[in-house]
């Protein structure tokens, strides 16, 4: 868990049985293999640093994004909860595209570009996607079968 500061990393994929996880409130890092940064400042912003060719998936679970970082690049990721906003910059120092996908749509930005994606509830309000709040299903008949 990182809540403040900075980390490095250098996981060697040879002994990795599963993936390494940097969390932080903004988003998770999984490495299997590689060095990378990590930063997480007191806005919220997230910087994975990738050293050499990665790869290292970059997610959010709540804001439905999923990243895969590869070949040394660099990017910023900043989610607000309250507003449902979730920005991501691909840095300058990056060589090429950083793809993602946000909400099941897919987006590619060039170095030293941003880009600032409004989730939306079901309702179409500015936030993050809802999930119900009620976990029983509202018709008995939705139940799900027991396992043998």
């Amino acid at each position: 868990m990182l809540i403040l500061g900075n980390l490095k990393a250098q996981v060697d994929k040879k002994k990795a049985v599963k993936p390494f996880q940097v969390v932080t409130p903004t988003a998770v890092g999984a490495i299997r293999g590689t060095d990378v940064e990590f930063n997480f400042n007191n806005q919220g912003q997230l910087t994975v640093d990738l050293k050499n060719d990665g790869p290292v998936q970059v997610f959010n679970d709540e804001a439905q994004m999923n990243l895969n970082l590869t070949d040394g690049k660099k990017i910023s990721v900043g989610y607000d909860r309250q507003t449902g906003i979730i920005k991501i910059k691909n840095d300058c120092s990056s060589n090429g595209k950083v793809e993602f996908n946000v909400l099941g749509t897919e987006y590619a930005e060039s170095p030293c570009e941003e880009k600032e994606i409004n989730l939306e509830t079901a309702s179409g309000e500015p936030g993050t996607p809802n999930t119900p709040k009620n976990d029983k299903p509202e018709n008995p008949d939705d139940l799900p079968s027991p396992s043998p």
